[in-house]
């Protein structure tokens, strides 16, 4: 993990001269498709329905007794701490990486076990199968 100090309340400098970090905005993919209209239109249509969203948090305040680790790339990685920055000081919303990890894999898995086939998981896979 790279070990992040506040020097400003807007600009993260890292301890280690290997990472570099951004302020600026929230770290963009260059795969992502963050900007396209298709993807708006694909995330502004969800909306996570009561039962399943008090589903989701209950699993998320469980005991976590196991520790695993991912491998994130740098653009992935300042992108997960900017949200993580914008939740706590925009919204009052105090989240760690951690946090949002473990809810994005829940949603994911959540996902698997209803659609199967037809998961977002599986259409993603499955297109990166395609291509080779």
């Amino acid at each position: 993990m790279e070990a992040l100090t506040r020097a400003h309340p807007d600009v993260e400098t890292s301890r280690r001269p290997d990472v570099t970090t951004s302020s600026s905005g929230p770290a963009r993919a260059t795969t992502s498709a963050r900007g396209s209209d298709e993807a708006r239109e694909f995330f502004e249509r969800l909306t996570l329905p009561a039962a399943l969203r008090r589903r989701f948090l209950a699993a998320f305040k469980e005991e976590h007794r196991f520790h695993t680790t991912i491998r994130l790339s740098r653009e992935d990685m300042a992108a997960l701490r900017d949200l993580c920055y914008e939740l706590d000081a925009r919204m009052g919303i105090a989240v760690t990486r951690n946090d949002v990890g473990r809810l994005a894999l829940r949603l994911l898995l959540e996902d698997y076990a209803l659609r199967k086939r037809k998961s977002l998981l599986v259409q993603i896979l499955d297109e990166e199968k395609e291509q080779y």
